[in-house]
C-alpha cells in the first residue's frame, strides 16, 4: 500500500489509476510515516519493499521517518531511499524554502525567477548537460518551483544516513548526489 498525509494526493492517485492498465490492487492510505499507530499496525509482518524517494526529508522529522521506514521493512525486504545531502549551503536552502512557503504568490514567482538562471547554469556545470525535461518528468521551471518549495527540509551526510540504518540492512546500491545538495540514492536489503 502507499501512504500520504495529503487527501488531495490520495484522490489524484485514485484518479490516475483509472487510466493505466494494471493488476495492482494497491490502494493509497491517507496517513503519515510519522503516525506511530499506523506504523505499529503495519510493521508485523511488514512490507517486501519500503520505498520513499525524496519524501522523508520533507516530513519535519527525518530521523523518525527513517526509523519508521526501517520498522516497516520485513526480513529479506528492501528499503529504497533518496535523502538530501548535507552541504555547506543546506542551511541557506532551508531559509529559502521556508521563505517560499510563507510568502505570497507574487514573491514566490520572484524567487523562482531570481534563481532560474543561476540554477540552470549550476545544473549544467554539475550534471554536465542542459536540464530540458528532468528525469522527474518536469520542465526546468516546474522542477525549480518544486525544489524551492520543498519545506520542511532536512538533510544528512552519507555517513549520518548510514549511521541511522541498523546492521541487518546491507547497502546493495548507492548513487551519490549529482549536485551538492542533491539526493543520496540508496537501496538496502534486510538480512
Amino acid at each position: 500500500s502507499g501512504i500520504d498525509p495529503d487527501i488531495q494526493n490520495i484522490a489524484a492517485v485514485k484518479e490516475l489509476k483509472k487510466y493505466f492498465d494494471t493488476n495492482l490492487s494497491v490502494e493509497p492510505i491517507n496517513d503519515s510515516i510519522l503516525n506511530e499507530r499506523f506504523v505499529k499496525s503495519s510493521e508485523d509482518p511488514g512490507f517486501d519493499v519500503v520505498y520513499s524517494w525524496g519524501v522523508l526529508h520533507h516530513t519535519g522529522n527525518l530521523n523518525s521517518a527513517i526509523h519508521n521506514s526501517i520498522r516497516l521493512t520485513k526480513k529479506d525486504g528492501f528499503l529504497v531511499l533518496a535523502i538530501y545531502n548535507r552541504h555547506w549551503s543546506s542551511q541557506i536552502w532551508k531559509v529559502i524554502k521556508w521563505l517560499y512557503v510563507v510568502s505570497p504568490p507574487t514573491f514566490k514567482e520572484f524567487l523562482i525567477l531570481f534563481f532560474y538562471l543561476p540554477l540552470k547554469i549550476a545544473t549544467w556545470v554539475f550534471v554536465g548537460k542542459s536540464h530540458g525535461n528532468s528525469m522527474r518528468g518536469m520542465d526546468f521551471y516546474h522542477d525549480l518551483r518544486d525544489r524551492i518549495g520543498g519545506y520542511p527540509y532536512e538533510y544528512l551526510t552519507k555517513k549520518e544516513l548510514l549511521d541511522l540504518i541498523p546492521s541487518d540492512f546491507k547497502l546493495i546500491h548507492y548513487i551519490p548526489p549529482a549536485v551538492p545538495t542533491g539526493n543520496h540514492q540508496l537501496v538496502f536489503k534486510r538480512d
